[in-house]
């Protein structure tokens, strides 16, 4: 694990930017929890796959920032920082974790016959 940062102006009475440490590879566990959230694959077996993008880049912050102490895991507080720089954390949180590439591995372990599968099942979906 390899913790990585940047700068922001947390709020627009603050005279300085607040430096954001988060972790470019947190625990599995912590992980899974993140796709679980943001992720459906109930369905893919039937060839669906429900994405919650909304749910993605705040869940992988709550996981991933380690300071400020007072943003690590709250998400009260997290919820409270304005608009564009909570957006701002989130997008370079997800530059170290990308979603699509998850999305990706998940495809590639489910082995060749099982993804040949699913991919005429959503070709059928397509056609309907």
């Amino acid at each position: 694990m390899v913790i990585k940062s940047f700068s922001v102006r947390l709020r627009p009475t603050d005279t300085q930017d607040t430096i954001i440490k988060f972790e470019d590879d947190i625990e599995f566990g912590s992980l899974k929890a993140v796709l679980e959230a943001s992720v459906d694959l109930s369905g893919i077996a039937q060839g669906k796959v429900t994405l919650k993008p909304q749910e993605y880049p705040m869940a992988l912050a709550m996981a991933a920032i380690v300071e400020p102490q007072d943003l690590k895991g709250n998400i009260t507080n997290f919820t409270k920082l304005g608009g564009k720089t909570a957006m701002k954390i989130m997008k370079e949180i997800c530059k170290a974790y990308s979603l699509a590439g998850f999305l990706a591995d998940i495809a590639l372990m489910m082995g060749e016959e099982e993804m040949a599968s699913m991919v005429e099942k959503i070709k059928e979906k397509v056609h309907d």
